[in-house]
């Protein structure tokens, strides 16, 4: 018997027809789910911190499909379900959370009053008595929500635990441990984390070889003798005035029309520059809307091309010298002192420059630390580390340059282009090594 393509076609339509009535009408063979209706009957703990406490609901019937599972807590929905079991259900409160009832959904079924919970207002630290310290010092922490009871509060120095002598709902003493490292402060109550300041070690520090306290005169502090002189321009005399620690010296700021000595001040004793290994250190407090040129903290040397100088507020526009507009600069430069492999003499220069511009206005502590032992100059402002570099040259020794003038606040060898330091300077130190970073901290910070 011969079968056309259509009848073909229409028996297999009828077939598959009849094949969806048949499934349709099976009711016994389709699966339909009733879920239980869940148990909840306790939840702990019952208060904590929005966005950080986990609450577990204990019960029955919860099933072990988290997707199904929705807690709210004052009406708003937890955004983290960490587990579900059959028993056990547990949850993060969020952020937004309000004190309140806790309510579940599992799939259908809402209970819509399972307990009640209480939102906790988070601790938080307002200020601390000392942001650096030694061993065994006792500082305060202020704030809020401490709560009282010592046993669940807890403080760590960059991870190391300090002990809690006593606790306040706004007041927390704490002892500085042993062998801690600089870095920040955590405090841990009821097991929330408050990141705190960072915290600072204090050390001890070498003596100077030369101090300017610019208590209303030039005289050293190390020899207790007049360690510098003064060379004032056509009407502008060096003023003492309330400094950091003390007085300190206003500077007029010489005006570049023809390169010279005004306004800065000339140390008498060379050989306190006769250093592999030094430090430089002072307090400045720039003048604002001078930032044309370079304000200089100190300069020595024997000439315009064998000097090392610390400069600060470089300039902006064409005076932007090597892209360190307005930043801090260290250069050492020896012109035909060292030789090249054929033996032929040639200039070496090594510049660094910060990386924090310098606030106009503000006391500042500035630092320069080099090292011809370990190869390697460093910036320090305000106790932290903003520049460093490897020396590019080994043989660069600061003793094959003899020195002949050294300026604090202006340059021993300027150009007609260049001003003089215009602000207030505190504080000047020289010291016959290299400090270390904890140790610039510490002379940054003692008050």
């Amino acid at each position: 018997m011969k079968f056309h393509l259509k009848n073909i076609q229409f028996i297999t339509a009828l077939l598959a027809l009849a094949a969806v009535y048949v499934g349709c009408t099976k009711g016994p063979d389709i699966k339909t789910y009733t879920y239980p209706v869940p148990e909840p009957k306790a939840i702990f703990p019952d208060n904590g911190y929005a966005g950080f406490a986990e609450v577990a609901i204990t019960g029955s019937q919860f099933g072990d499909f988290k997707n199904a599972v929705k807690v709210f807590f004052g009406g708003i929905q937890a955004d983290t379900i960490i587990s579900c079991e059959d028993g056990k259900i547990v949850a993060r409160v969020p952020a937004l959370a309000a004190s309140g009832k806790v309510s579940l959904q599992v799939w259908t079924h809402t209970i819509d009053s399972v307990a009640s919970f209480t939102v906790l207002p988070n601790p938080v630290i307002t200020s601390v008595s000392d942001s650096a310290g030694v061993p065994g010092d006792v500082m305060l922490i202020s704030g809020a929500h401490f709560g009282t009871d010592l046993s669940k509060v807890s403080a760590s120095f960059n991870g190391t635990p300090g002990t809690v002598n006593s606790v306040e709902d706004s007041l927390i003493s704490i002892t500085v441990p042993a062998s801690f490292q600089p870095g920040t402060l955590t405090l841990t109550v009821n097991d929330f984390k408050v990141k705190g300041p960072s915290f600072g070690i204090l050390v001890a520090i070498p003596s100077p070889i030369y101090a300017l306290d610019f208590d209303g005169n030039l005289i050293d502090r190390i020899s207790g003798s007049v360690g510098a002189t003064y060379t004032k321009g056509t009407a502008d005399d060096l003023t003492y005035e309330e400094g950091k620690r003390g007085q300190a010296a206003r500077f007029p700021g010489f005006t570049p029309t023809a390169w010279k000595a005004d306004g800065s001040i000339a140390v008498t004793n060379m050989a306190l520059f006769k250093q592999r290994d030094f430090t430089v250190s002072c307090w400045v407090k720039w003048d604002a809307g001078r930032n044309i040129y370079p304000d200089p903290i100190f300069e020595f040397g024997e000439a315009r091309g064998t000097r090392f100088c610390f400069l600060t507020r470089m300039g902006s526009g064409t005076n932007n010298w090597n892209g360190t507009q307005q930043k801090i600069v260290t250069r050492f430069l020896l012109e035909k002192k060292v030789k090249n492999s054929a033996g032929v003499a040639e200039n070496y220069e090594d510049y660094l420059g910060g990386s924090r511009v310098t606030p106009p206005a503000t006391w500042a502590h500035v630092a320069l630390v080099y090292s011809f032992t370990n190869q390697f100059m460093k910036i320090y402002m305000d106790g932290v580390e903003i520049g460093a570099k490897n020396l590019t040259r080994n043989d660069a020794d600061p003793f094959l340059m003899t020195i002949k003038g050294a300026n604090i606040g202006g340059y021993a060898y300027g150009s007609g282009t260049e001003t003089n330091f215009a602000g207030l300077m505190d504080n000047f130190r020289i010291y016959n090594q290299a400090l270390t970073g904890e140790q610039i901290y510490t002379d940054y910070y003692k008050k």
